[in-house]
C-alpha cells in the first residue's frame, strides 16, 4: 500500500459519503495538518499582514522554531462539517509530534475514526494505521524537509 492510498484511507475513515461535504472534510484536515506543520517546521509565510508589529512578531516566532534542532508538540484539532442535510458534524483528533532536525520525526494522531504512526529515520518513513493493521514504507533518504518537499511533489500530501 502507497503512503498516499494509506494517507487517503486514513482520511476517508469517516465512513462519509463521497459528497462534496466529504472532500472539503478531507480538504479541511489537510490543510489544518499543512498550515500547522508549516508553521512549526519552515515558518509562516505573512501575507497580507496590516500590523507591522504583529508579522514581525510572527516572523521572529516563526524564524525561532525554525531553529530549533528538536522540537515536541502535543495537539487537540476539531474539524466540523456540515452536511448536505445542514447537519453539522464534529470530528476531534489528539496527537504529538516529535522532531530531532535534520532527520528524525515521530508522530502519531488517534481520533474516533483513525490512529496512525508516522516515524522518519533519516533513510525510510513509515505510516502506520494502527485500526486496520495496514503500513507503507517510502524510501527517503535526506533531511526531514527534503521528506515534506517530496510529499508534497511526488504525492500531493
Amino acid at each position: 500500500m502507497s503512503i498516499r492510498h494509506l494517507v487517503l484511507a486514513e482520511l476517508n475513515s469517516n465512513n462519509m459519503d463521497r459528497s462534496a461535504t466529504s472532500r472539503e472534510a478531507r480538504r479541511s484536515w489537510i490543510a489544518t495538518v499543512v498550515l500547522a506543520l508549516g508553521t512549526i517546521l519552515f515558518g509562516a509565510q505573512c501575507g497580507n499582514a496590516q500590523d507591522n508589529r504583529a508579522k514581525k512578531l510572527l516572523e521572529e516566532m516563526a524564524n525561532y522554531l525554525t531553529s530549533q534542532n528538536a522540537i515536541s508538540v502535543t495537539f487537540d484539532s476539531d474539524i466540523e462539517v456540515v452536511t448536505s442535510e445542514l447537519e453539522k458534524i464534529q470530528f476531534t483528533s489528539t496527537g504529538e509530534l516529535r522532531l530531532v532536525r535534520p532527520d528524525k520525526l515521530r508522530a502519531h494522531r488517534r481520533s474516533g475514526h483513525a490512529d496512525v504512526d508516522f516515524a522518519f529515520d533519516g533513510t525510510t518513513f513509515t505510516v502506520y494505521d494502527r485500526k486496520s493493521n495496514a503500513f507503507a514504507r517510502l524510501s527517503a533518504p535526506g533531511s526531514f524537509d527534503q521528506l515534506v518537499d517530496r510529499l508534497r511533489t511526488d504525492f500531493s500530501i
